[in-house]
């Protein structure tokens, strides 16, 4: 047997596992899951499943990572591309495409430390975009905040039954944005035209 048709069979198998456990993940929260029907739906036996992962949880952080990295590849293309555009229109779009998941992660049976990996992830991404210095401890928590505020509010807008359109949805995050974010970030952007394509993203 070939390495390139093992590799295949694993990302197949890894495939139809996670695939599984997302489908699970949206009926219970994670303790509530068991190996044996998680297995038994995506049609592999336990000792397949512990090939791959240590434990139940194991398989959610690589599930999580699988959309960071994602994600991750998007903003440091738009980095790298000197693209002017806000990240926070990569980042609403992707938790657009992606929104099932996601809201899972940030909702009320979701992992709390989720959150604190998109921050701990993207933070920098977006102050380097901005050209705010690294070390900024005052400009990382005002968008820690943001981002973070963001995310929750698309959460509990997708938990309590999509009450109103995402497109409103959106726009009202962004007038709460330009109310004051786009002041309190002034002193601390090098590209105030950035900062301006940032707080008035489009969509």
């Amino acid at each position: 047997m070939s390495s390139e048709y093992k590799n295949k069979r694993k990302t197949h198998t890894n495939k139809y596992i996670t695939e599984a456990f997302w489908q699970l993940y949206a009926q219970k929260a994670i303790a509530q899951i068991t190996v044996r029907e998680l297995t038994q739906r995506a049609g592999v036996n336990r000792s397949t499943f512990y090939s791959h992962y240590l434990d139940m949880y194991d398989l959610l952080a690589k599930a999580e990572d699988a959309l960071l990295e994602e994600l991750g590849q998007l903003l440091d293309y738009q980095n790298q591309e000197q693209d002017p555009d806000s990240p926070l229109e990569t980042i609403i779009d992707y938790y657009r495409r992606n929104i099932d998941k996601l809201s899972m992660l940030l909702g009320p049976t979701g992992d709390p430390a989720f959150a604190s990996k998109v921050m701990e992830r993207f933070i920098p991404v977006i102050m380097d975009h901005l050209g705010i210095d690294l070390n900024n401890e005052e400009a990382y928590c005002l968008l820690s905040f943001l981002v973070s505020g963001v995310l929750t509010y698309l959460a509990g807008w997708y938990h309590r039954e999509k009450l109103f359109p995402p497109l409103e949805n959106i726009h009202s995050v962004r007038r709460a944005l330009i109310g004051g974010f786009e002041s309190a970030l002034s002193e601390h952007s090098a590209d105030t035209e950035r900062l301006f394509r940032f707080i008035h993203f489009d969509v």
